[in-house]
């Protein structure tokens, strides 16, 4: 973000770093990644599943999305704790093999089997049964499925993500919005679902596939100069990356290997010391002011958070990054950052809810 000011640098590279703490192991985080991508590759054509709430329990609540708390909750208590609402509208001749919609999801993580009937514009089509599965998928004899695909996990352990239908052509209504409703069973629990009133999911998964990414760099010397192995998703294959160190420039197009993709290179010794980096088609996916230092930190790229973490062993360079997708989060830091408030001060406050108030007066 060249418009920010560099004084303004270390506030809001701190705030960044708030943004993505803990988010798990590596491995964690590019599984994450690879359902993103997985999801994304199934819903290319699909609807998006929410656009208008015609029911009631309006609900707040955090979601994968830093921008998005508004939502529709159920549970399974008395067998009448209902969500609706209406899809984008189909186009006027839908395709024979039916059409799919996308909508976002929080469920609460239990194995205990609490069932959801769900409705298909006013008719059951679904049981969606509750276990501790990272993707669901429930099968109507029809042909039509309803999944669910965890992409994160929420501080209380709770799977955030999507939602999806594929519905078969005689379920739906050409030309108009559909009508999808969930309710929790009776079984007594508080067990629950909420539904976000997000009118871009579709599109906000199909950027997450594009922009979220991760990158893994090992250097070691060699004979003349440092030899280079670098790593990213598989799904990234035969794709360019641009490499850029001094006045060197270099393209070079990743190949699949081993459920990853790859290439490798080499750089003069004399890159020690001195700012590196790596883009791809959607911008850097990794950057070292001092290539070889130890250390880690976060940036504001576009529209993501990039998160570097340098190791320097005897030699031995081992980088790894990660980039998320969070628009509404860089537009807010950046916005921060050419305010007043960047040149104040940062105070933490650990709560495991949200119960501390306080006054000025």
């Amino acid at each position: 973000m060249d418009c920010i000011p560099k004084n303004n640098y270390l506030i809001i590279s701190t705030l960044a770093f708030l943004f993505l703490l803990n988010p798990g192991s590596v491995l964690a985080q590019k599984q994450d990644m690879m359902r993103i991508s997985k999801l994304a590759a199934r819903v290319q054509s699909y609807h998006e599943g929410f656009i208008q709430n015609t029911g009631t329990n309006d609900f707040t609540y955090p979601s994968l999305r830093d921008d998005a708390t508004s939502g529709l909750l159920t549970r399974c208590t008395d067998g009448t704790m209902a969500i609706e609402w209406k899809t984008d509208s189909l186009p006027q001749e839908i395709s024979n093999q039916g059409e799919g919609f996308l909508w976002m999801a929080t469920v609460d993580h239990t194995t205990e089997g609490k069932k959801f009937g769900v409705f298909i514009n006013d008719k059951l089509r679904f049981t969606y049964i509750s276990s501790g599965n990272q993707e669901m998928e429930f099968r109507n004899s029809e042909g039509g499925i309803l999944g669910f695909t965890r992409i994160s996990t929420d501080l209380h352990g709770d799977y955030q993500g999507y939602m999806w239908a594929e519905l078969p052509k005689d379920w739906l209504l050409e030309g108009k919005p559909q009508k999808i409703k969930i309710v929790g069973q009776t079984e007594g629990s508080n067990f629950w679902i909420i539904v976000y009133q997000i009118k871009d999911a579709l599109r906000f998964l199909l950027n997450s596939a594009k922009y979220s990414t991760w990158s893994q760099l090992t250097a070691k010397p060699a004979e003349n100069g440092i030899a280079v192995d670098f790593k990213a998703p598989v799904t990234k294959a035969g794709e360019n990356i641009y490499i850029s160190f001094g006045k060197e420039n270099k393209v070079l197009q990743l190949a699949a290997a081993n459920e990853c993709s790859i290439t490798t290179f080499s750089l003069p010794k004399s890159i020690l010391g001195q700012s590196f980096s790596i883009k791809d088609q959607y911008g850097k996916i990794l950057v070292q002011p001092e290539f070889g230092k130890t250390g880690e930190q976060t940036l504001l790229t576009s529209n993501s958070l990039l998160r570097v973490e340098c190791t320097n062993m005897g030699g031995l360079i081992q980088i790894q990054t990660f980039r998320t997708y969070k628009p509404a989060t860089v537009e807010s830091l950046a916005a921060l950052a050419l305010s007043p408030a960047a040149k104040g001060s940062i105070y933490l406050m650990n709560s495991s809810h949200q119960d501390i108030a306080w006054m000025d007066s």
